[in-house]
């Protein structure tokens, strides 16, 4: 990809930076533009990168990504595998600097009303004039959840879904105000080791449940504030929230997104208490409808079985086993954090699982979601902790991968792994 080029341009007394548009030839001869605009305080309060794949034609909405209160998180935009994922969507990918702190101490309005002038700047710069009507998904660490949390309650009629990890619910959670946010599906992650958000969501989250969020807490155990994967299920939440909410005969070029509301009843449940414990037993996952209302404040809310299948299996507190392949699914420190290249259509996935102490393993299941895609085989004999396996037609979309180890009438599963098959 060719460098940015800078242009200074002075506008009524105000220098805005303007970089100019860099392209590289798309998947299938159109053409990627990354538009990279850093906006001036005065003009707005974030600065605001977009890419926008070329051969989309008429693009539905927008990733959001944000990091805490001092990073720069525009690079997020250059993602291979966020890139895959937003083509799938037709969406574009927005990454925002680290000027959020002043934004949000503008309030809601303000800082909604900031982020819609910079998607129509993006919107006018790309050639894209329906991205001013872009539905909306926003996920963030730290300070940048507090963002993707105040887009919820700013704009809850454009925001299809978000993700928070390394958060706190007194930032704006549990207020009079994010009543409004209560229809967008909220994905949450935290450490129960971190000392800067503070570790309040493992007892008030019931709260968050009462007033009505569809919202689900996974916890990352023996994680600190800065370590941690949680991207490997905002994807997967993003994924199905957006073939939910979002009507595929929609036209963005008239008209921003009418969301579909879905009832608390019509989702799937799953009890965060016992997620923590070390083991190898899961935690039940179960339609709502199965549960008596009054006990829902207690469970994790998820739009349907597939996210649900996720969630069980990332928020187990185990090391047992982890998957290699497509991805190895460790733990890394949250800002250098890669994910895997995008899976190209029509080639067989390699999948392999190690186990570290689970013992004499007697089979290994891999899954994608709720779905099972293949039984492993033991890799160079008998006493092998390594199981591969291939998915040989694997579908294009967004996938979570995980292998399921079991041993006299107990299962243990991998941490999943978000993965993209191309188009």
């Amino acid at each position: 990809m060719s460098l940015f080029s800078s242009l200074s341009v002075c506008l009524a007394g105000v220098c805005l930076l303007l970089v100019a548009a860099a392209h590289v030839q798309g998947a299938d001869g159109g053409e990627d533009m990354v538009t990279g605009r850093f906006i001036d305080t005065k003009d707005c309060l974030v600065g605001y990168r977009a890419w926008v794949p070329g051969d989309v034609k008429q693009l539905r909405g927008v990733i959001v990504g944000s990091m805490g209160a001092n990073w720069d998180y525009t690079h997020f935009v250059a993602r291979p595998l966020w890139q895959a994922a937003a083509r799938h969507w037709r969406f574009a990918l927005v990454g925002t600097n680290n000027r959020k702190k002043a934004a949000l101490k503008k309030g809601d309005a303000a800082t909604g009303e900031d982020f819609l002038k910079g998607l129509a700047q993006i919107a006018a710069e790309s050639g894209h004039a329906e991205l001013k009507n872009a539905a909306i998904c926003s996920f963030g660490f730290s300070r940048g959840a507090a963002y993707s949390l105040t887009l919820a309650r700013a704009l809850p009629d454009r925001v299809v879904a978000i993700g928070c990890g390394g958060s706190n619910p007194r930032w704006g959670f549990t207020n009079e105000a994010a009543k409004a946010a209560c229809s967008v599906p909220i994905l949450l992650t935290q450490g129960d080791e971190d000392n800067l958000a503070g570790k309040d969501w493992f007892t008030q989250f019931p709260e968050v449940r009462e007033m009505g969020h569809r919202a689900a807490l996974a916890g990352q155990w023996g994680l600190s504030h800065f370590e941690g994967n949680y991207e490997n299920l905002v994807m997967i939440h993003f994924d199905a929230v957006i073939r939910e909410r979002l009507d595929p005969a929609w036209d963005p070029g008239k008209a921003p997104p009418k969301l579909k509301e879905i009832a608390l009843d019509k989702g799937w449940l799953g009890k965060l208490a016992g997620c923590e414990k070390w083991g190898t037993k899961w935690v039940d996952v179960k339609p709502a409808a199965e549960i008596e209302a009054r006990e829902r404040k207690d469970y994790c809310w998820f739009v349907n079985e597939t996210v649900a299948r996720a969630w069980q299996s990332f928020a187990l507190r185990q090391n047992a086993v982890m998957l290699r392949k497509p991805f190895c699914d460790s733990v890394d420190y949250i800002a250098s954090r890669e994910l895997p290249p995008p899976h190209p259509a029509g080639e067989p996935m390699a999948l392999e699982a190690i186990s570290h102490w689970f013992g004499a393993t007697t089979g290994v299941v891999f899954f994608a979601g709720a779905e099972r895609i293949a039984d492993g085989k033991r890799k160079g004999g008998e006493i092998s902790k390594t199981w591969t396996a291939v998915w040989e037609k694997p579908r294009p979309g967004v996938h979570a991968i995980y292998a399921v180890f079991s041993k006299a009438g107990y299962r243990c599963p991998t941490k999943p792994c978000p993965m993209v098959v191309t188009d």
